[in-house]
């Protein structure tokens, strides 16, 4: 079944038809490999990639050694949730690769990438830097209530004002162009001028 409830068997007869195993973000590169297979476009999305490790490249000469003894944190507050994304993260795998190091908390992996936070565990996003992406509405709110729990004053990224807002969708996005700003959003904010 599909998402409209039709059954492949139906669906492959009107139209040219393939299945993927999406896995969820920690996925990400690979479903990107298996559209461009399915259309032939193996070629187009290896230059993707090779732009992509190229930027990788170019942020990681740019930061040198400024970020290697400092944690950078990424949490997303979406739909009444406040989650961290961990290493297999769409994001997580970016900070990864630049070779930023991650809070304890948020350097491991879980089988969707994520982990949904309480405020008693609010510590657990405690980092040199914070990245914040938060969706319009309800959840701009939640973040202001967030900022006002006593712990949120511990926070080291708080304390030196090394807090950063970010896109929700670009962030959480999963693909090469959301890679792309996001990696944009590290040069704006880790290496200014």
């Amino acid at each position: 079944m599909n998402g409209a409830g039709l059954p492949y068997e139906q669906i492959s007869q009107i139209a040219p038809t393939v299945v993927d195993d999406w896995q969820g973000y920690p996925s990400w590169k690979d479903h990107f490999n298996f559209v461009a297979e399915v259309l032939g476009k193996t070629d187009e999305a290896a230059q993707v990639w090779a732009g992509y490790e190229a930027r990788i490249q170019s942020l990681r000469t740019t930061l040198g050694d400024d970020y290697q003894d400092l944690e950078v944190s990424f949490v997303h507050i979406c739909c009444g949730t406040v989650d961290i994304d961990l290493k297999n993260s769409f994001n997580g795998m970016i900070l990864d690769e630049v070779g930023l190091s991650r809070p304890s908390a948020q350097n491991i992996v879980s089988e969707d990438g994520l982990v949904l936070l309480s405020e008693e565990r609010l510590m657990d996003i405690d980092g040199d830097i914070i990245f914040i992406a938060a969706t319009a509405g309800e959840s701009e709110g939640q973040l202001e209530k967030l900022k006002q729990k006593p712990l949120w004053n511990n926070l080291r990224a708080v304390q030196n004002d090394q807090i950063y807002p970010v896109n929700y969708p670009t962030w959480r996005g999963g693909n090469p162009l959301a890679a792309d700003a996001v990696i944009n959003d590290l040069f704006e904010y880790l290496a200014p001028g």
